[in-house]
């Protein structure tokens, strides 16, 4: 009927082998690298030796005009709601999943309300001293990846570092 020889079954021991490290090779960044950076909400980072909250500056130095990672995932945690062109459903409310950034001042954003999975692009700018947090596009999930519904995407295709919330330091970790 079917017969097996020794070249066919070394050919398919090679073959299983090689499939196997192109999937670990694929995924070696999340086995061997640890979480690297802990972010803590904004608030619990601008708390003085006192207590008082607030920006430390001293008169002599300028405001900080880098954008903050922890700054803006507390503000996008915090104000999802008023963010997402879209309503949660079935009683639910928006909360922040997970967090790609492509610039300091640019992520996508996922959340959920429990039943549906959604996403959205934000970039914060400054403007006279105050950061403005923009959407600037809207996507739901597709097949395999997710589907742009409202705005644009100028980070498509780009590099992003991966944010999730962990409960058990309750702060935000890279991935």
């Amino acid at each position: 009927m079917f017969e097996i020889n020794k070249k066919n079954l070394i050919l398919f021991l090679l073959l299983l082998i090689l499939l196997i490290i192109i999937f670990y090779w694929q995924n070696i960044k999340e086995i061997v690298s640890p979480v690297t950076e802990n972010l803590k909400p904004a608030a619990e980072e601008k708390k003085s030796p006192e207590g008082q909250t607030g920006p430390q500056a001293t008169p002599t130095e300028q405001p900080k005009q880098e954008f903050s990672r922890g700054e803006f995932m507390d503000y996008a945690s915090k104000n999802i709601a008023a963010l997402s062109p879209e309503k949660p459903v079935l009683g639910g409310h928006w909360y922040v999943t997970r967090f790609w950034f492509v610039k300091d001042n640019a992520a996508y954003v996922e959340y959920e309300d429990g039943h549906i999975l959604r996403q959205i692009l934000i970039e914060a700018r400054e403007d006279g001293g105050k950061i403005n947090y923009k959407m600037v596009g809207y996507f739901e999930p597709g097949t395999d990846e997710w589907i742009l519904k409202q705005g644009d995407d100028p980070y498509f295709g780009k590099l992003r570092e991966l944010y999730e919330w962990d409960n058990i330091s309750k702060s935000w970790r890279k991935r």
